[in-house]
């Protein structure tokens, strides 16, 4: 639907063992679902420069009980005309568990009458490597919300990120970007993308993806762990290094 309640996609009951690429839409880049491994999981949707989960309160998703062995919910996206140069794909950083297949799409038909340069989802290239691989580090500053005009005064983590490779040399750095929760921030510079999600509040851990490997930054990958003093807030912020192959 629209923000006008007009239906613009959509497709009928079918299994869905590898990714839905939703193509009977008049939208102008492809909607991506995945649904959990079990009745309880949360879908995961695709779209544009867009990732979330169906228990995302960022995106509004209220998902309601199973009834006769089905469920319903709904979530809100940022679905905006297309510019000349379309955003990068969220498939970059959050990766598809599989190829996507276009489903069944059931009445009524929808045609994309956009015209785009590039599709979405993107697959890059591998990039060959440019630095020393084998074990990069990166040091990470995570801000407090809400913490004055000259810190953070936003309702979400600011964070920096300083990526080094296996011989300590500079790699590539973020800046002090936002961190949104559960929205990916995205720092380049290695082969493939490495990834940083926040979650919701100052003691959860940060979730860090990098070639398909995933863990949290209270893993035996960063230091400090959880109950060591380092980790912890002062003057706002809080200081993480971790380690990871590359």
């Amino acid at each position: 639907m629209d923000n006008s309640n007009i239906q613009v996609g959509g497709a009928t009951k079918q299994p869905a063992k590898q990714p839905l690429d939703i193509t009977n839409s008049a939208l102008p880049y492809d909607f991506i679902a995945v649904p959990g491994s079990g009745d309880n999981d949360p879908l995961k949707f695709w779209y544009s420069d867009q990732y979330w989960k169906s228990d995302s309160k960022y995106h509004g998703c209220e998902m309601g009980d199973y009834d006769k062995g089905s469920r319903k919910g709904d979530c809100h996206f940022d679905c905006l005309l297309p510019v000349e140069e379309p955003p990068l794909s969220a498939t970059e950083a959050n990766p598809l568990p599989g190829p996507p297949i276009p489903p069944i799409g059931g009445a009524p038909s929808f045609v994309n009458t956009f015209i785009t340069v590039t599709p979405s989802p993107t697959y890059p290239a591998d990039t060959p490597p440019t630095y020393a691989t084998s074990e990069c580090k990166f040091h990470l500053r995570q801000w407090q919300k809400n913490e004055g005009p000259e810190r953070n005064p936003t309702n979400d983590y600011d964070v920096e990120v300083t990526i080094k490779d296996g011989k300590g040399q500079f790699v590539a750095a973020s800046g002090n970007v936002p961190a949104l929760r559960d929205q990916s921030i995205i720092v380049k510079g290695l082969a493939k993308p490495l990834t940083i999600t926040a979650k919701t509040v100052d003691k959860d851990p940060l979730v860090v993806e990098y070639n398909g490997i995933s863990f949290e930054t209270y893993s035996d990958h960063c230091t400090p762990g959880q109950k060591k003093q380092e980790g912890r807030y002062h003057d706002g912020y809080r200081d993480l290094s971790c380690k990871f192959t590359c």
